[in-house]
């Protein structure tokens, strides 16, 4: 984390830095020691390769870019506390790829056959390119999953948007682009976790690259009011 910096002569502003539900926020302003970010409640995100995730202009200051490869991804240890069943997941992105089945958050596992976890990506079939979805997993392996958003949004515009998720324990689930709602479903039941490895730019096991840059990451243990959507939005 970075505080008090300075970017094109004026103060960079993180909102809800001090909201109590904030589980992490990743600025992406440099990397600390030999390589790797240390996020708002001080855990360690490393790259898988530092080459291959190099720090970019970003949205706010700076952000890290993702260049589609196996070794173009960051990972953070599990813990118990990323097994969220209501929450809050913002983000912003800048793409130009075309490229299908992007994961570009990830908290997603497939173990002996059934599904875990939720993922926020783009693409996930081929007449959806460039278009966000966001899905989520019972882990019981039944078919198909527990929900399945998809935005109506190109992002491929090579513009920054921001890209914004609520789920709320027995309630629903919103996908909102540049603050405004695409796509809502019913919560049908609990996500399913298992210890999978939360990453950004690719699945937790590999695969699903991303291509594009990610900015100002935060991550909620609640789902955050109109007011506190605009607030990030407005930066």
């Amino acid at each position: 984390m970075h505080h008090g910096l300075i970017y094109l002569g004026l103060p960079i502003v993180h909102p809800l830095l001090g909201d109590p539900a904030l589980l992490s926020f990743l600025d992406f302003e440099a990397y600390e020691g030999t390589g790797y970010f240390i996020d708002s409640e001080g855990r360690v995100w490393t790259p898988h390769s530092l080459a291959d995730v190099p720090i970019v202009s970003g949205k706010v200051g700076n952000a890290v870019s993702f260049i589609g490869k196996s070794t173009s991804h960051i990972s953070t240890p599990y813990t118990a506390d990323f097994d969220l069943q209501t929450f809050t997941l913002s983000l912003w992105l800048l793409t130009t790829s075309s490229r299908t089945s992007m994961n570009i958050v990830s908290r997603e596992k497939t173990s002996a056959g059934k599904d875990y976890g939720w993922v926020l990506g783009m693409a996930f079939y081929s007449v959806e390119r460039g278009i966000p979805y966001f899905r989520m997993y019972k882990g019981d392996g039944a078919p198909g999953t527990n929900v399945r958003l998809v935005g109506v949004t190109d992002l491929r515009d090579g513009l920054w948007h921001h890209i914004l998720v609520t789920c709320a324990s027995g309630g629903v689930a919103n996908l909102y682009v540049d603050n405004v709602l695409e796509d809502s479903d019913s919560l049908g039941s609990a996500i399913g976790y298992t210890t999978d490895t939360p990453t950004l730019g690719a699945a937790d096991w590999g695969g699903y690259w991303f291509i594009g840059s990610i900015d100002e990451l935060y991550l909620f243990s609640k789902v955050l009011s109109a007011a506190e959507r605009t607030l990030l939005f407005d930066v």
